[in-house]
């Protein structure tokens, strides 16, 4: 339920969105460019949890969720390439799901 009313918000804000085209400006995708994770010791962007299981650090999911949100409500190609360099650079699984809609990269970029 919760999944469902996040997509009709996202759908209702693309709406939006496409009426006031001229009026988005978008930021360039976050940090990475900037290599600050490349010096650390533990390069690992997953963390065990309490169950033993690997859990994406928050800033990855933030990461993640982001592009996903972009790619979906802007069409952003900038976010696209940063969602494709996170899946083959920091080892995130192609079928990872936003976390509040459960919306994957193959979902958003299909549109």
């Amino acid at each position: 339920e919760k999944k469902q009313k996040c997509l009709t918000e996202w759908c209702e804000a693309v709406e939006l969105c496409a009426e006031d085209k001229r009026n988005n400006q978008m930021s360039a995708p976050s940090f990475l460019h900037d290599g600050d994770f490349e010096d650390e010791e533990d390069s690992s962007v997953y963390k065990l949890d309490n169950d033993g299981a690997e859990q994406p650090e928050p800033w990855l999911v933030k990461e993640m969720d982001s592009c996903i949100s972009n790619i979906f409500l802007h069409n952003d190609q900038e976010a696209f390439s940063q969602l494709l360099n996170l899946i083959l650079n920091e080892c995130v699984p192609v079928d990872y799901m936003h976390s509040e809609t459960g919306s994957t990269a193959l979902m958003v970029a299909a549109g």
